[in-house]
């Protein structure tokens, strides 16, 4: 109820500028209240209004070494991130990388915790974006997650989404021609496993992947080419262009 009130009375464009405040202490309470606010539904829409807000919370986790900092700032980030517009953003500030090293590396399970809520339905939805750059750092940004092959979480939650079948729509849409080839490169890393190849298999992707063979420009025909052989290495990827 508190929450609800701070909102209505525009707490957040008056904590925002307290974020990067120079007193530690006052740049943890205001990342904290800036993360219970965004928690509530409307939250997110107020601080992603300017890019710079989700840039500047993002570039802490790669820069400040501060527990509480780093927590909140998390924190603020797996709220806004509940948005298609902060996964948006938050691709656009390329900080990956930094992520999954908290995720990894820190020893504060809630900062381990936030770094991990990325929603793919959002970024996913990010790779028919109607702007071609942001489509090309969505496919970069899925490539970069898939490829942690050693990831559980990673691996089967992406199983458990649309992704390869998203990725097919897009093969399979001559308005998305200009990233074809770096779609095909995400199912090409896609398959390196056994149980990913399977999940393609399983998936039916198999038979758009050789229709698309069939129709694809010359250009693409090796690509996709290097799709099918890269599944060939697996049981179950062999077997499945034998039974079509």
């Amino acid at each position: 109820m508190n929450r609800v009130v701070l909102y209505d009375l525009s707490a957040i464009s008056l904590i925002l500028p307290h974020v990067e405040h120079s007193a530690m202490n006052i740049r943890r309470f205001a990342l904290k209240a800036l993360g219970q606010l965004c928690q509530l539904p409307r939250g997110p829409e107020q601080v992603l209004e300017n890019p710079q807000n989700l840039r500047k919370i993002a570039l802490m986790l790669a820069k400040i070494e501060d527990i509480f900092v780093l927590e909140f700032a998390s924190l603020v980030l797996s709220e806004l991130t509940r948005e298609p517009l902060g996964c948006e953003q938050l691709v656009s500030v390329n900080i990956l990388g930094t992520l999954f090293s908290r995720m990894k590396n820190s020893l504060d399970p809630d900062i381990q915790k936030n770094c991990l809520q990325f929603s793919w339905p959002s970024l996913l939805a990010l790779m028919q974006s109607k702007f071609l750059a942001i489509q090309h750092a969505a496919l970069v940004t899925v490539d970069q997650l898939i490829c942690r092959y050693k990831d559980l979480v990673v691996q089967k939650t992406f199983r458990a989404s649309t992704g390869v079948l998203d990725l097919c729509d897009i093969l399979e849409s001559y308005e998305f021609r200009d990233v074809h080839i770096q779609v095909l490169g995400v199912l090409r890393d896609y398959v390196e496993t056994e149980e990913n190849a399977f999940h393609i298999y399983q998936s039916g992707c198999i038979l758009r992947l050789l229709s698309y063979l069939e129709m694809a420009l010359p250009a693409m025909k090796p690509h996709c080419l290097a799709v099918l052989t890269k599944m060939s290495f697996t049981a179950n990827g062999r077997d499945g262009p034998f039974h079509h």
